[in-house]
């Protein structure tokens, strides 16, 4: 099978017949929503930080997923605004004594090593930098 890649809406008014696909079976979608987000976490280490728009798109992109699974703009802002008030934002503060038996730590565990460079980009997602 050929890898896909999500793709915008008016991107297909661009493409031929058969360049691209509506897909409906909801597991193949949220790979290929996962996969997007890693895309686009990449892209933003590539513009080292610095390029706003890969911000929004990664935003967009996980907007997207919710929303795919249920979940309105509203409903993800309303539990991020809750989060946030019982537990505070996200900001420079790293917890550093990790248990590596906690299923949401293994991600530290297998992956502290791995810089996101272009290289590494396509054969982590088969997605070319450019």
């Amino acid at each position: 099978m050929k890898p896909k890649k999500l793709i915008r809406e008016k991107i297909k008014e661009k493409l031929k017949e058969g360049k691209f696909e509506n897909i409906t079976d909801k597991t193949e979608l949220n790979k290929l929503y996962a996969l997007k987000i890693r895309e686009e976490l990449a892209e933003i280490q590539n513009s080292e930080h610095k390029d706003i728009d890969e911000f929004a798109d990664l935003c967009a992109v996980v907007l997207a997923f919710a929303f795919q699974n249920g979940y309105s703009v509203h409903k993800v802002f309303a539990a991020m605004s809750l989060k946030s008030s019982q537990k505070g934002m996200y900001s420079d503060l790293a917890l550093t004594n990790l248990n590596p038996n906690n299923p949401s730590n293994r991600i530290y565990f297998e992956q502290s090593e791995v810089e996101i460079t272009p290289l590494n980009l396509k054969l982590l997602t088969g997605i070319r930098a450019e």
